[in-house]
């Protein structure tokens, strides 16, 4: 069917922002873009993963960890969330939610349109997927040890 204006706005958004990620990095792997507000990026864990997102009524962007039907490794990162903050180097957002808990950081968008802003968000989400993928991969890893021991 036919799609808003702001799904294609959306699409577009993605679409860029895959393309300067191919040109500053060969390896991180990024799935297609789609019509959403939101674009998902692997852990390379099943726990846990990277949601980007554009959010056109508040003017915000956003880099989150996603964990889905998981509150145990949930609480584990709240019980790290002073080491976790500092290492992200600002404070974050904890959402507790039913199905899902989410640890988010974001800024204020510049206009989706203006492709000179376009790549300092885009700067912004990459710098962020590669910081919280670095940060938040060596706490699951513990968390995942201590349910070993």
């Amino acid at each position: 069917g036919e799609i808003s204006n702001t799904k294609v706005q959306q699409l577009e958004f993605w679409n860029r922002f895959k393309e300067y990620v191919r040109l500053e990095d060969t390896h991180i792997r990024l799935r297609t873009p789609r019509p959403q507000h939101w674009y998902d990026i692997s852990m390379g864990n099943s726990e846990a993963h990277i949601a980007l997102t554009l959010n056109s009524r508040e003017n915000q962007m956003g880099c989150e960890i996603y964990i889905p039907k998981n509150k145990k490794l949930y609480n584990f990162l709240i019980e790290k969330k002073s080491k976790i903050e500092k290492e992200i180097g600002e404070s974050a957002e904890w959402i507790d939610a039913a199905v899902a808990s989410r640890i988010k950081i974001s800024k204020k968008l510049a206009d989706l349109g203006n492709k000179d802003s376009n790549s300092k968000n885009f700067k912004w989400l990459y710098n962020n997927t590669i910081l919280f993928q670095s940060v938040f991969s060596k706490f699951i890893n513990e968390y995942n040890e201590s349910l070993d021991s």
